[in-house]
C-alpha cells in the first residue's frame, strides 16, 4: 500500500474539528492520516509547518509536499473520491474559493462558537484526533 496523505488541522477549533470528520467519513478508502497539527508527529510536521499550521490546514502528500488552505481543501475532496472537486479548479470558482477560505480561516473562532455546538476555538475540543 502507497504512503498516505496527511491532512493537518487545528484541534483546538469546533469548525476544523467538524471539517475534519466529515472528511474522514467521506474517505471510505482512507487515503488520508489525518490528525491535529497539535498532535502529528514528525515528519510531517517541520519547525515552519507547525508555525502556519495555526492559520490554515495543511496537506502532505506522500513525497512531502506541503499544500496549504484552499487548495489543501480541494485535494482532499479529490482524494476521497467527491466529484466537485474538478469544478472547484476553474476560474473563478477557485477564486472565490480561495477568498471564502481566506474569509473563514481569519473568522473562524466566531463561525465555531455560532455553528458548531457553541464551542470557540480553544475550548471545549482541546486537541482531538480523528484517526
Amino acid at each position: 500500500m502507497a504512503e498516505k496523505h496527511w491532512l493537518i488541522w487545528d484541534g483546538e477549533c469546533g469548525l476544523c474539528s467538524s471539517s475534519a470528520h466529515a472528511i474522514r467519513r467521506r474517505d471510505a478508502e482512507r487515503k488520508l492520516q489525518i490528525c491535529s497539527y497539535q498532535n502529528c508527529p514528525r515528519p510531517p510536521m517541520t519547525d515552519e509547518r507547525l508555525k502556519r499550521c495555526s492559520r490554515e490546514l495543511l496537506l502532505v502528500t506522500p513525497e512531502g509536499q506541503a499544500v496549504w488552505g484552499s487548495r489543501a481543501v480541494i485535494t482532499a475532496l479529490a482524494l476521497t473520491g467527491s466529484s466537485a472537486w474538478r469544478l472547484l479548479l476553474w476560474p473563478p470558482i477557485v477564486w472565490l474559493m480561495m477568498a471564502g477560505y481566506w474569509l473563514v480561516a481569519r473568522n473562524r473562532g466566531l463561525l465555531s462558537k455560532l455553528f458548531f455546538g457553541g464551542r470557540e476555538c480553544g475550548l471545549d475540543n482541546r486537541y482531538p484526533e480523528v484517526d
